[in-house]
């Protein structure tokens, strides 16, 4: 099964983003049962053209921020963010090179890449 918590949608879109599932239930998102049952699954929509390397307009990032913002609310001790790319084995390449990561950090969330998450399952 494949399944995660919501889609943020490129500017432009009949909506900013959709919801699947309750941050409280399990997404099987990441490929590894332990970190489904530890994260929250979010999909973006990078651009109209599906390209995860074109730039990420604004809007989706706010559209992030305010989800994170209120998964937060009802979750505290959310604190981490990670990448498709960096999930443990390496199947994706998202959210891309030009993901601008410095948003994500002005909403307090420390972004775990691939080597600190081979350590942490090893």
């Amino acid at each position: 099964h494949v399944s995660w918590h919501a889609t943020v949608h490129y500017a432009g879109y009949d909506v900013p983003s959709t919801l699947h599932l309750p941050a409280d239930r399990v997404g099987w998102h990441a490929g590894h049962k332990r970190i489904n049952a530890c994260s929250i699954g979010v999909e973006l929509d990078a651009a109209t053209s599906g390209d995860v390397h074109a730039p990420y307009d604004g809007g989706t990032i706010e559209e992030l921020g305010r989800l994170v913002e209120s998964w937060r609310a009802i979750c505290p001790q959310l604190q981490y963010c990670v990448g498709h790319a960096d999930i443990v084995p390496r199947r994706r390449s998202d959210p891309g090179r030009r993901f601008p990561w410095q948003a994500l950090d002005a909403l307090g969330l420390e972004r775990l890449d691939h080597e600190t998450l081979a350590l942490a399952w090893s």
